[in-house]
């Protein structure tokens, strides 16, 4: 028998956040050394969408609208079992179209150059990085995409959309900063203050003359009283 339950915390801490993201000259180093068709089209999607490894993986070709430019993941097949369409960029339009060109409706999007499913791609993946001198994990295109979406003033409500996220704790955990974003935080705040400075100096300017023009007129009509 158990003499004594210990004490559980209410809440246990979360783990901090991993912290690695892509940024664009890094992106267009990883496409210039991806060496296969599939891996352009998957790094395409990742870095704009934010899909996770198993979504885009489990890609079809009937899921790939080219003439509407849309990328439709279907209810039961992401991590939430909830359905959700994105509409392509012309990045991902551009690197998508040769994976699901002359292929079946049913077709993996993302296959081998002798069509087998690309299922376990550790190879490829470390010498593409290895060559564009990035080292960078598939997940980090996850919170890539979400910074990127939030720094392109798309809503969260739309950014949540789109990465397949539900609660906003989670999404807020993706949403990581950089010292850059510190930065044009505080040149924002500077531009602020700076403006509101400049509009109250132009409202007491103005303010200033009016009460100079009243003065004048109130005195000018006190001389014409007198000397009539």
């Amino acid at each position: 028998m158990v003499s004594r339950v210990p004490k559980f915390p209410k809440k246990l801490r979360e783990s901090d956040p991993r912290s690695g993201w892509l940024d664009d000259t890094q992106y267009e180093a990883l496409q210039d050394n991806a060496k296969y068709v599939w891996l352009r089209g998957f790094l395409a999607v990742a870095f704009n969408f934010g899909f996770r490894k198993s979504e885009l993986l489990g890609l079809r070709v009937k899921q790939v609208s080219l003439k509407e430019r849309t990328i439709q993941l279907l209810p039961g097949t992401t991590k939430n079992d909830k359905g959700r369409t994105v509409r392509m960029t012309e990045d991902v339009y551009q690197q998508l179209t040769p994976c699901v060109k002359g292929k079946k409706p049913e077709d993996p999007v993302f296959t081998w150059e002798n069509d087998d499913p690309v299922k376990d791609f550790r190879v490829a993946w470390a010498k593409m990085c290895k060559a564009a001198k990035v080292n960078i994990d598939p997940h980090d295109f996850r919170r890539t995409a979400v910074r990127n979406l939030v720094r392109s003033s798309v809503s969260e409500k739309v950014a949540m959309r789109i990465s397949g996220h539900v609660t906003r704790s989670v999404f807020d955990r993706y949403d990581i900063g950089s010292e850059d974003d510190l930065v044009d935080a505080a040149n924002k705040l500077e531009s602020r203050r700076s403006q509101s400075v400049s509009s109250a100096q132009n409202s007491t300017s103005e303010n200033s003359q009016i009460g100079r023009k009243l003065v004048t007129g109130k005195e000018a009509g006190t001389e014409q009283s007198v000397t009539r």
